[in-house]
């Protein structure tokens, strides 16, 4: 009973490390989109930009947002290489999801969408935000 119960505390903790990382990038994925919204209101330019373009766009933006990230939490939430790696191909996955359904309800609700505010776009920011974290961050041990 007590190693079933070992077990289920340490498959609850790796969850707890995988949702602060994923945390981490929603937070940062919703003050990029944020933004986004304030620049769009100043801009009417914003809506002519190419996709690859803005594509590269989020990718630089998503790996900034990572970096500033590192200086606050150096240390990677995630302690076992294969579930950081794991947290490398899910986390974007999901915050991909999140913006793509962010997009979904702004428009049911009459309201602006912007590109980071669909799945491919969201989840590329993501990635370079998952990919500096996942290089630059210290492991903890």
């Amino acid at each position: 009973m007590e190693v079933l119960l070992a077990i289920v505390l340490e498959v609850l903790w790796w969850l707890l490390e995988i949702a602060l990382e994923i945390l981490l990038q929603m937070i940062g994925a919703l003050l990029v989109d944020l933004l986004g919204h304030r620049f769009n209101k100043s801009s009417s330019k914003v809506a002519a930009v190419r996709p690859w373009v803005a594509a590269l766009g989020y990718l630089i933006a998503g790996g900034l947002i990572g970096a500033l990230s590192l200086l606050f939490f150096p240390v990677s939430f995630i302690k076992l290489e294969w579930l950081r790696w794991l947290n490398l191909a899910l986390t974007p996955l999901a915050a991909g999801l999140m913006l793509a359904w962010v997009g979904s309800w702004r428009r049911q609700h009459d309201k602006s969408v912007i590109r980071l505010e669909s799945f491919f776009y969201g989840a590329a920011f993501a990635l370079a935000m998952t990919l500096v974290r996942f290089l630059g961050a210290t492991q903890a041990i």
